[in-house]
């Protein structure tokens, strides 16, 4: 690679992740890991040209890292496992990643099985008081912490404040719509919770594993 390609490479990943970390300031949690993705494939090109223009030996894959910190909080497990695959393809690239990515890879994963639990947890009728949510052993609490917040900022849960103290809902249930979104042609869909999980490909466009969950369509306090 030339390095005018070189170069090209790597303004097109800076861009990407100007866009990604601009959603990331916006809570737009699926955006984030979608413009993030958008920035791996020039990620070897910008390798290349920061070790050759700033001479360095090690060098910042933030794009991963904003995918790996990020989809655990949307339940998107696939995205997770697309930077799994891209780092198996390309390890000669990833020897010269700043930070450990198989370590980040498999602290994804598990804050990935933490949300899930999370998620299960708070499936109850009767709410979950506030001050017992970061309280399960098997949930780290500084995850818990974030995963909360960021769900409020989606929609996915509701605080009733009424009564004796402050009690969580989920805002889901599985025969309820939710607000989708095909990362592959963009449109925006509604489906069951179930469904979204299930990863169905794109009724619109065919695309497969590119469903991404937008927020709640459903607010009202309870979650029914």
């Amino acid at each position: 690679m030339r390095l005018v390609e070189m170069k090209a490479h790597y303004q097109n990943y800076r861009r990407h992740l100007a866009t990604a970390r601009e959603a990331a300031s916006h809570f737009q949690f699926d955006l984030v890991v979608e413009r993030a993705e958008a920035a791996i494939p020039f990620l070897a090109g910008m390798c290349r040209y920061v070790r050759k223009k700033e001479q360095k030996e090690r060098v910042d894959f933030h794009a991963v890292e904003l995918v790996l910190r990020h989809a655990p909080l949307i339940l998107d497990g696939q995205a997770i496992s697309r930077i799994a695959d891209f780092h198996k393809a390309n390890r000669s690239v990833f020897k010269y990643s700043a930070r450990d990515v198989p370590e980040a890879l498999s602290r994804s994963r598990d804050e990935l099985r933490q949300a899930f639990e999370l998620w299960s947890v708070l499936d109850t009728p009767n709410g979950t008081p506030m001050q017992a949510i970061h309280r399960f052993p098997s949930i780290e609490k500084r995850f818990s912490q974030r995963l909360v917040e960021a769900w409020f900022h989606i929609g996915l849960l509701q605080l009733d404040d009424r009564g004796a103290g402050q009690r969580v809902y989920r805002n889901l249930r599985i025969d309820h719509s939710n607000h989708t979104r095909c990362r592959h042609c963009g449109v925006n869909l509604s489906m069951s919770f179930d469904d979204y999980l299930a990863s169905p490909p794109c009724p619109h466009c065919g695309g497969v594993e590119g469903m991404v969950l937008i927020e709640s369509a459903h607010t009202t306090a309870g979650g029914n």
